[in-house]
């Protein structure tokens, strides 16, 4: 469950008539959504949603030795649109990239080189273009927090590369 599904519980007719009014709407939660809750309340255990807000603390403060972006969830870190191009011009980076596309070309580079999912890089339309590393998930529950920065760190040298070049970071999100 999350922002872009959830779980009912009660009378049957009124589930009933709430899910048709949802319908219309065009609501429904989509079957590759439907799974991913399923399995994520399959995965759900106490020790790890425990574990991932301990560890967010220390994953931030390792973060914010080099980086004034991030900032933290309850289970994590995020950069957002704006943190993100702050960042970019206190680096004197020129760029000219909309902030929102800067989002989207760093999500790029974490998928496509350093096997890291976030949201801009699958998220449907309409989805913010926040960047979050979730550490309750279960690839990332165990992970050393010093890999892990280490693969946000390398990204982010890469995203900046390719920020320069307009043509290259349209090769990457597009091709």
């Amino acid at each position: 469950p999350g922002p872009r599904g959830g779980l009912m519980a009660g009378r049957k007719d009124l589930i009933d008539e709430i899910k048709v009014k949802a319908n219309q709407f065009g609501l429904e939660a989509q079957p590759p959504l439907i799974l991913a809750m399923v399995n994520g309340i399959k995965n759900y255990t106490e020790e790890n949603l425990v574990k991932a807000i301990s560890r967010k603390e220390e994953f931030y403060d390792l973060l914010s030795e080099k980086y004034e972006m991030f900032e933290k969830t309850p289970t994590g870190v995020m950069v957002s649109e704006d943190s993100l191009k702050n960042q970019i011009e206190k680096l004197n980076v020129e760029t000219e990239l909309s902030k929102k596309d800067c989002c989207f070309l760093w999500a790029m580079v974490l998928l496509k080189d350093f096997g890291i999912i976030t949201i801009p890089a699958v998220g449907m339309p309409g989805a913010s273009a926040t960047i979050r590393i979730d550490l309750s998930t279960q690839d990332v529950i165990d992970m050393d927090l010093n890999a892990l920065y280490e693969k946000i760190d390398d990204s982010f040298e890469e995203f900046l590369e390719l920020s320069q070049d307009v043509e290259k970071s349209k090769e990457l999100i597009f091709y």
